[in-house]
């Protein structure tokens, strides 16, 4: 609705029109304030676990492999060999493993055996702690059935 200005003869020569469209200022404003949220948290959610795919060198592995089994609930237990399963702990598998492979961490074998209904916190758990205690020679492997 327009209104005449006040002290004019002629009403339609000084109008005040109306503005219809939107102001899309504030909602770009917003969108770019998430974008820069988002590009700031988005490296800090990431976690990332360090895979060597190079080919083997031929030479054989001085110590035996170790398997390390994690259950349906979560439970470790490891085994060397022909060797009877022992039960162990995030807490001691560091001195379990360099007891049960006969050598030092950067040198032992690991093959770490998760069944499919084995939880994903307790897989990356070991994961996490082999890795933080310098157990670098990590296969992964998965039960069937």
């Amino acid at each position: 609705m327009a209104a005449p200005l006040a002290g004019r003869a002629s009403p339609r020569r000084f109008t005040i029109n109306q503005n219809h469209e939107m102001n899309v200022t504030p909602f770009v404003d917003v969108l770019l304030v998430l974008l820069i949220v988002f590009i700031i948290a988005a490296p800090l959610a990431t976690r990332a676990i360090k895979v060597d795919l190079a080919a083997g060198t031929g030479v054989a592995s001085p110590s035996t492999p170790v398997n390390l089994m994690i259950d349906d609930r979560g439970a470790i237990s490891f085994q060397a060999g022909s060797a009877a399963p022992s039960a162990t702990n995030l807490a001691t598998l560091d001195r379990d493993l360099t007891r049960a492979s006969g050598a030092d961490p950067g040198h032992s074998s690991i093959i770490v055996v998760g069944g499919s209904h084995t939880r994903y916190g307790a897989f990356m758990a070991v994961l996490d702690r082999l890795h933080t205690d310098g157990f670098s020679q990590v296969t992964l492997a998965a039960k069937t059935a």
